[in-house]
């Protein structure tokens, strides 16, 4: 499943712009249509696409609790049977998992006007978490700090409190 938004695939790997989306067969769509859907579900191969052609992600920042942001998160949860990661969070936060050369991070940002309490995290059992976790270690505005840490069934843990930014690093 691939769910992408705005100019995704427009341009090429030295950001020379395509004259079509370099995935229009897998979106199902191409960047020449003049009757662009706000959202477009294409099944390509033995997999899924979900496509948002406009500018989703400006509409999130603005608005991270409407009704855009609940269309991805409802998009994702559709289509995931298998997700890598598992979040309980209040509304405005978003998360998301990156492997670096120090291990796993785990990026926590709050888009709500509040700090938020007890953001709770898992990290599915799997290749991505081969190997013993030696450390998690949250960096950000400081207003971090992990509890409820447990290597059993994966890795959970939970953040106490955050401000706007949140970084975990897993390794």
């Amino acid at each position: 499943t691939l769910i992408a938004t705005n100019d995704t695939s427009l341009y090429d790997e030295n950001w020379a712009k395509r004259s079509d989306y370099g995935l229009a067969d897998v979106f199902g769509i191409s960047a020449a249509s003049t009757d662009k859907p706000a959202r477009v579900e294409h099944r390509f191969d033995r997999g899924w696409s979900v496509f948002y052609p406009g500018a989703l992600e400006l509409q999130i920042e603005s608005d991270p609790n409407g009704r855009p942001a609940e269309s991805v998160v409802q998009d994702v949860k559709a289509h995931l049977s298998d997700p890598i990661i598992e979040v309980d969070a209040p509304p405005g936060v978003a998360v998301n998992v990156m492997r670096s050369a120090a291990g796993l991070v785990v990026h926590v940002m709050n888009y709500a006007e509040q700090p938020v309490a007890d953001v709770r995290i898992r990290l599915t059992p799997g290749e991505h978490l081969s190997g013993t976790v030696k450390r998690v270690l949250p960096l950000g505005d400081g207003s971090a700090e992990v509890k409820d840490l447990s290597s059993e069934d994966g890795l959970r843990f939970t953040l106490e409190r955050v401000a706007t930014y949140t970084a975990v690093v897993i390794g």
